[in-house]
């Protein structure tokens, strides 16, 4: 199954089975309307059998602690983009790494349990400063044993670790030098008592809220007023807590222990439950952490990888769940003995909306390829079966094609793979737009929150050609425009041979796409505007796209 930002394809049995998923519309900042859903974006340590631990998202990208072979904690610090993309392991060293943090300039700070220090960087890994040690004064910690979130930054740079060994909060500013401390050893509320293990976590939330969780939850002010207490039914009134992460707009996540294993629980400030997310693990060791990018989605270290969910906007028929895609299946195909024709079946399921119409098109691939060089169009139906194929096709009922290959392939060979593609009223890409206010003269823009691979727009080109777009032919692998003002133009093209060929858009391709898909381009001044603002543009490039005005 390959999965990408804005589509979701489902395989199957002896052909290649698609279907497409239009995402949100404007998002919305609160419950129910919210909803996590696996986003497929797995990323782990470079050396294979390493194990992660700790995470922190800054505007350098995702920082990692990592376990290294013969290692029994976290030592080096590992540095990916956003999407997953290996950048550095950090060169400098730790002996036991209980929590990473990222300040509003990007520098990285990390906390060392097995030193009792604090170490700054900058967002590519230059050492800067460091400070602690162990002890019971201010600027000394006691033992951290095990733990993952034990230091946080707040939106002044301040540093705050949760020192465990003494109960209590130190705060430090960005140079590391003292400021204040509260909490003390107790079950009294605003007090610490770290029972239930490896239990213990921070988080400083944009609005000032300080969220520390030693098996419950108490949250101060940042000058360590004791304000409140958090419980949640899931963990039976206490928060058996891994980690703690909040989102810009207030929303909690707590990684935990439940009656029934390893949970995540996304809830509101107001104790309203949201979301559980499941996850997949036996194994409730230390090798831990979560953290939320600027536009709310989840990253959570699972042991050797770290597992990214993606926050989308849930449709109102189901709070807790975004609608059902249509799911097509190919039943059978086969080619008919002594002729040309090949007859393939196929039904679209759709668990929300049966006996709904959906518009379903069919390509061919040669070789299992999975480029334009490979695809072939499908034009010749038989036996009136054409009518099967299209506009306001059926769901929930088998539906039977017969294909007239030498009339559209000229190939007297090959192995083939049918793929059938099924669209309902939803958009062919699904936007989550983000509103980047107005500033220095530059007017308020509407920022799709992931830019458009070339990927994305292959799969947009398939669909197309599948469904018989007008104004585009396909020939050689290159996809060109036969109508004006796209009249030929090339449009996407294939570079290589079979089995090293890509295919890629051609700038008059995105442009004919974003024209169809109602977008435009970003321009540099607009990249410029969205990547000042607080927004969680750091990956903003110039395949993203704006809403039109």
């Amino acid at each position: 199954m390959k999965t990408h930002p804005f589509l979701l394809f489902t395989c199957r049995l002896l052909a290649v089975v698609l279907g497409l998923i239009a995402g949100t519309a404007a998002h919305a900042q609160q419950m129910p309307q919210d909803n996590w859903q696996s986003y497929g974006l797995q990323f782990s340590s470079p050396t294979p059998g390493n194990s992660l631990s700790s995470i922190a998202i800054g505007t350098g990208g995702v920082y990692v602690g990592e376990v290294e072979g013969g290692s029994s904690w976290p030592t080096r610090i590992l540095q990916f983009t956003e999407g997953g993309v290996f950048i550095q392991r950090f060169t400098t060293t730790f002996t036991d790494i209980v929590g990473i943090t990222c300040d509003p300039a990007g520098n990285v700070y990390v906390l060392d349990g097995g030193a009792s220090s604090v170490t700054k960087l900058d967002k590519n890994g230059a050492f800067i400063s460091q400070w602690g040690s162990s002890g019971t004064n201010n600027g000394q910690f006691g033992a951290f044993a095990g733990d993952t979130t034990m230091i946080a930054a707040d939106k002044n740079s301040q540093v705050y670790v949760f020192d465990r060994g003494n109960s209590r909060v130190q705060v430090f500013d960005a140079n590391g030098n003292f400021l204040r401390t509260w909490g003390q050893q107790g079950s009294l509320p605003g007090q610490f008592q770290f029972w239930g293990g490896w239990v213990g976590a921070i988080f400083v939330s944009s609005n000032g809220l300080v969220y520390c969780f030693d098996g419950v939850a108490s949250v101060f002010d940042i000058n360590g007023s004791f304000l409140t207490s958090m419980t949640s039914y899931v963990f039976g009134g206490g928060l058996l807590s891994r980690s703690i992460s909040v989102t810009c707009d207030g929303l909690v996540s707590v990684i935990g222990s439940s009656g029934w294993g390893l949970v995540n629980v996304i809830f509101d400030p107001g104790h309203m439950f949201s979301q559980i997310l499941s996850i997949p693990v036996s194994n409730f060791g230390p090798n831990m952490g979560s953290a939320f990018s600027k536009r709310g989605d989840l990253f959570y270290v699972l042991d050797s990888q770290v597992v990214v969910y993606q926050r989308q906007y849930a449709s109102v028929q189901n709070s807790l769940s975004p609608p059902a895609i249509p799911l097509p299946n190919v039943l059978d195909n086969a080619q008919r003995a002594g002729t040309s024709w090949m007859d393939i079946d196929y039904q679209v399921t759709d668990a929300d909306n049966p006996m709904v119409g959906v518009t379903t098109g069919v390509l061919a691939f040669v070789n299992g390829g999975t480029t334009l060089n490979e695809a072939v169009v499908m034009n010749t139906f038989m036996e009136n079966s054409g009518t099967n194929v299209g506009l306001n096709q059926p769901t929930g009922v088998p539906l039977h094609l017969t294909w007239n290959m030498a009339a559209d392939w000229s190939v007297d060979y090959s192995q083939v793979q049918i793929e059938v593609l099924a669209k309902d009223s939803r958009n062919l890409l699904g936007f989550q737009w983000i509103t980047v206010p107005a500033s220095n003269g530059n007017p308020a823009i509407q920022v799709c929150s992931k830019s458009i691979s070339d990927s994305a727009l292959l799969d947009l080109w398939f669909y197309l050609l599948a469904t018989h777009q007008p104004g585009i032919s396909l020939s050689n692998g290159t996809i060109t425009g036969n109508a004006d003002p796209y009249n030929g133009v090339v449009l996407a093209i294939t570079s290589g041979t079979y089995p090293n060929d890509a295919s890629s858009t051609t700038a008059a391709g995105r442009t004919y796409l974003y024209n169809l898909l109602g977008v435009q381009a970003i321009t540099p001044a607009q990249i410029t505007q969205a990547q000042g603002g607080n927004y969680g543009f750091t990956s903003v490039d110039s395949n993203s796209v704006v809403k039109l005005p």
